[in-house]
């Protein structure tokens, strides 16, 4: 990838919300900021204020409510381009699918190098939606091989642009669809567990959190409180299981029309089985030794969900949808369902506190530690 090495031209990290960016790539942003000037263009929302601490702030202005509709990408395109134009950055990297398409269109337009890291890809990985996600990653990849050179004068461009991927399922549908030079396709795999977590493990004693004829007493969410990352189904698997305590443990997303909101949660804390703590600080920390599972029936085309790896190191059982696998987790190692029903949930609840008996059950908490 050919970058302009000017010293006062800065790098520029993108997405569709600084709540991303703050939290995901805090520490890709501190250490870039030592050594360049770094400028950090996202929506503002409650995390605009912590990201502005590492980076300067430039708010970029997008509706992530009408995600899909062609005049708003449109819009946002215009700002984007505007905001790109003026700074000229050395570099620019972003983050998910919607923000790539708009930064690739961009960049392609005013001729700068970038990266864009694909985090998931989202609700357009649904068999229904596939001719949408394959004509958006070919456009993705068309502006990446485009660069305008003058006015009106286009040329193609080899080197311009990486893609990143965090599985190597997102990767290979890339692959498929756009059949790039694969010097420019990377895979590196999510965010992966934080070292405080290993820390815990050492400091603690390892542990089964089950011993045989032991009774599961609740589940646990961890996550936005998204539609797509299966909240309603979660919060259904409560209601039929009253014997059971149930945990949710994340925020609203203001900014999307797929999130809950207060009015639903305040609707939702009727159920007496079901508890919702907001967004807390590795959440999973306090379940280490209990009698809980994490159950994470998100029908999103997930990157690396944390939470099922925090989970894995911790030995607290997973069961969860096969998106949410991410071709990174093996089914040796927790527990699947293949539908969107929480009834078949509830049904893999009950049969996993049988095998809790079983040397399956240990093995599979083993297999999940040591991945």
């Amino acid at each position: 990838m050919k970058i302009n090495k000017s010293n006062n031209r800065p790098i520029v990290f993108v997405a569709n919300s600084s709540w991303y960016l703050f939290h995901y790539r805090n520490g890709l942003i501190k250490k870039c900021a030592e050594k360049e000037k770094v400028i950090s263009l996202s929506p503002i929302d409650k995390s605009t204020e912590y990201l502005s601490s590492i980076s300067l702030h430039i708010p970029w202005k997008m509706s992530r409510k009408n995600a899909s509709d062609p005049f708003s990408i449109l819009i946002s395109s215009f700002r984007m381009f505007f905001l790109l134009r003026a700074i000229k950055p050395k570099l620019v990297q972003s983050h998910t699918l919607k923000a790539n398409l708009i930064v690739s269109i961009c960049c392609s337009l005013l001729g700068l190098p970038c990266v864009l890291s694909f985090a998931g890809l989202g609700n357009l990985l649904n068999t229904k939606k596939t001719l949408l996600l394959n004509f958006i990653l070919k456009f993705i990849y068309l502006t990446g091989k485009i660069e305008r050179v003058g006015f009106l004068r286009f040329s193609f461009s080899k080197e311009r642009v990486n893609y990143i991927f965090q599985n190597n399922r997102d990767k290979r549908i890339f692959e498929k669809v756009c059949n790039p030079n694969p010097n420019q396709v990377k895979l590196i795999l999510g965010s992966g567990v934080p070292m405080k977590f290993i820390k815990f493990i050492e400091n603690n004693k390892l542990e089964m959190n089950f011993e045989k004829g032991e009774k599961i007493e609740g589940g646990i969410f961890c996550g936005r409180l998204l539609k797509s990352k299966g909240i309603n189904i979660f919060i259904d698997i409560a209601k039929k299981d009253p014997s059971r305590k149930y945990f949710v443990y994340g925020g609203i997303d203001e900014s999307s029309s797929d999130s809950l909101t207060k009015k639903d949660i305040e609707e939702f804390k009727l159920i007496e089985n079901l508890e919702f703590n907001g967004v807390v600080e590795d959440p999973l920390l306090k379940f280490y030794n209990k009698k809980f599972i994490l159950i994470a029936p998100s029908i999103y085309g997930e990157g690396l969900p944390r939470s099922i790896a925090e989970a894995l190191i911790l030995g607290i059982p997973v069961i969860c949808s096969s998106e949410a696998l991410s071709e990174i987790f093996s089914s040796k190692m927790l527990t699947t369902v293949r539908d969107r029903e929480s009834m078949s949930y509830l049904q893999k609840i009950n049969e996993l506190e049988k095998k809790i008996n079983f040397k399956l059950f240990s093995n599979k908490i083993k297999l999940g530690r040591e991945f």
